[in-house]
């Protein structure tokens, strides 16, 4: 079935160009992203022995506000290091600001191609991966199944104060 996706990624890439690229030329922002937009990441630290890299993925403010109580509770935990990314400017303005002292990197989320994917799974090298919100990114799961990482969604069910609850799914 991921071929099906491959195949079809390409062309219908293509006709939603002039409408992203005018989007983010109007929002702006994005300068920084564009070679994380082709798989490139942020400079990224050698991975530590004994800690366990995630790779914490959440598109949009509201997702980036979630993440919170569980990037304070990972780095109370002390063994991992996670790379946050988003998709959209605001998210990553919002991620710099809040998150920089509670992860190893804060990134754009790449295309979700083949090509574009492998090479940033080579770059940031997780053990695992958690998408916020439900996501479905079928290249970037293709890829931590290739590579045996076991991927989870975060959906939140409440959040309230500053406690937040989650619920995780195992999506392969």
């Amino acid at each position: 079935m991921i071929w099906v996706y491959r195949i079809l990624f390409l062309p219908l890439l293509l006709i939603a160009s002039p409408y992203y690229l005018w989007r983010m030329r109007r929002r702006g922002g994005y300068a920084e992203s564009h070679s994380q937009r082709f798989g490139g990441t942020v400079a990224l630290p050698a991975k530590l022995a004994g800690r366990k890299r995630i790779w914490l993925q959440a598109v949009s403010v509201g997702e980036m506000l979630a993440v919170a109580p569980l990037l304070e509770a990972l780095r109370r935990e002390g063994n991992t290091e996670v790379y946050l990314t988003t998709t959209t400017s605001t998210g990553y303005q919002l991620a710099k600001e809040k998150y920089a002292a509670l992860t190893i990197g804060i990134g754009y989320f790449p295309l979700d191609f083949w090509g574009f994917s492998v090479r940033a799974w080579r770059h940031v090298q997780p053990d695992l991966c958690i998408l916020m919100e439900g996501e479905r990114w079928p290249e970037h799961v293709h890829q931590a199944q290739t590579h045996g990482v076991p991927v989870l969604s975060a959906c939140p069910i409440a959040a309230t104060g500053v406690r937040c609850n989650l619920a995780f799914c195992c999506v392969h």
